[in-house]
């Protein structure tokens, strides 16, 4: 028979839920981020109706794939799609989560996202000033007091 130290640190570790990583990030997150809005925003809007009850361990690469499809072909509240950035936010923190989990011994497995390629920004603005835009911004640099 073997000590029960032995079988107690060879135990497989229980699967846990994304809701339950969730859990123990929001405290650290409101700790550590200037942002945790954001991400509180994001998991309760984004992640949470999709993944929430899922075991990190059952969540795929291709799970997240069909979530980024989903988020391409959905709606914002102004009506319009989601930009690449706002789904790239969403695959971030998902990961953050799993990297998480897995530093704070929550979870042993690979972190699905790291498989997933993210969607690329465009942020390239191609808008230039028309001519009365032009002239104003000529006059008021003519008239501004810090010349160098």
């Amino acid at each position: 028979m073997l000590p029960k130290k032995y079988l107690i640190l060879n135990q497989k570790k229980q699967a846990i839920k994304l809701c339950n990583v969730w859990k123990e990030y929001q405290p650290w997150d409101r700790g550590n981020k200037k942002t945790w809005k954001n991400d509180f925003y994001n998991y309760n809007k984004h992640l949470k109706p999709v993944f929430a009850d899922k075991l990190l361990d059952t969540i795929s690469p291709f799970d997240i794939e069909k979530f980024i499809i989903s988020m391409k072909k959905g709606k914002n509240a102004r009506g319009k799609s989601y930009s690449n950035a706002s789904i790239r936010h969403q695959v971030i923190l998902l990961s953050r989560l799993y990297s998480l989990a897995n530093k704070w011994g929550l979870h042993s497995g690979e972190n699905p996202c790291q498989k997933v390629k993210k969607p690329k920004l465009n942020n390239q603005i191609t808008e230039f000033l028309n001519d009365d835009e032009l002239i104003r911004l000529m006059e008021i640099l003519k008239n501004w007091p810090d010349k160098m």
